[in-house]
């Protein structure tokens, strides 16, 4: 099997440990996904792995080359430092967040 096909195995088969054990293969094939367009599906899998170092990375993406929809993500994501930057990208590109309670 190739890694993207192992990665995306382990993220369908919720194989959190594999995930992180074999980090920079994971996060370079999730990377390479959100480049291709699908960055929802890898976005969900590095919320799930959660580790820390993803975050800025993420962030870079948003203020480099970020649209609406990954604004939306990170602002629904749960994770203050993803909101905060989907505010400030939102800001400079005259969109308006409106939060509705759950």
């Amino acid at each position: 099997k190739t890694q993207s096909e192992k990665v995306h195995l382990w993220v369908a088969r919720e194989k959190i440990y594999l995930l992180r054990k074999n980090w920079e293969m994971t996060k370079n094939v999730l990377l390479k996904d959100m480049d291709s367009g699908n960055f929802y599906y890898s976005f969900r899998a590095f919320m799930d792995i959660d580790k820390k170092e993803i975050i800025p990375v993420l962030i870079g993406r948003l203020n480099s080359n970020g649209d609406a929809g990954m604004a939306e993500a990170f602002v629904n994501s749960g994770h203050y430092k993803l909101r905060e930057a989907a505010e400030h990208w939102a800001a400079r590109n005259g969109y308006i967040i409106i939060s509705v309670p759950k």
